[in-house]
């Protein structure tokens, strides 16, 4: 319950809505940021990632955050 609170509220800060996690590309840089937040503040799973947030399947949600990291530092 606590990780879809903590996503709508996510979602609210960004300026987005649900609607928007199924019409985004997968590897969208929102998407990703509101993941690696998600993944800061809570005990999520990719797999949970990849359904709540359409970010597809648990090895392509660690790629593209892993990729995303990388870019921010």
């Amino acid at each position: 319950m606590a990780r879809k609170l903590r996503m709508e509220a996510g979602l609210r800060d960004a300026g987005r809505t649900r609607a928007e996690l199924h019409e985004t590309n997968k590897s969208a840089a929102w998407k990703l940021q509101l993941a690696a937040g998600l993944r800061r503040r809570t005990t999520v799973t990719n797999r949970w990632l990849g359904v709540h947030l359409h970010l597809g399947a648990r090895d392509e949600v660690s790629r593209n955050l892993s990729a995303w990291s990388r870019q921010q530092h």
